[in-house]
């Protein structure tokens, strides 16, 4: 049995949620969240790229009344879980952690 390459599953993860529809983001980011719960070597480039991917889908969809509080629910999951907010550099004034609230 082949061990799982987490950081591979992670770049394909945030790959699909830069071109995922409204319908299938929310189960992209659920997949991120947990893969991100899982301790490998992720850059602060593609922590970035899916902070900025999370945003277009929420700026995206904020119209859409049936989609819009399920994708900011799992973006809020996403971004804001410990594993990232304890990482000094992901926290940094232009970190990706301090982008979303501006």
């Amino acid at each position: 049995m082949q061990n799982l390459d987490i950081q591979n599953l992670y770049e394909a993860a945030v790959d699909e949620l830069e071109s995922a529809s409204e319908d299938c983001v929310v189960a992209i980011m659920h997949c991120i969240h947990l893969l991100l719960q899982t301790p490998f070597d992720v850059s602060l480039e593609m922590i970035q790229s899916c902070v900025d991917y999370a945003l277009e889908m929420i700026n995206g969809s904020f119209t859409q009344s049936n989609t819009f509080p399920k994708i900011v629910t799992a973006a809020i999951d996403m971004i804001f879980q410990e594993p990232l907010l304890a990482n000094h550099d992901l926290n940094e004034d232009d970190g990706p952690i301090k982008k979303v609230g501006k």
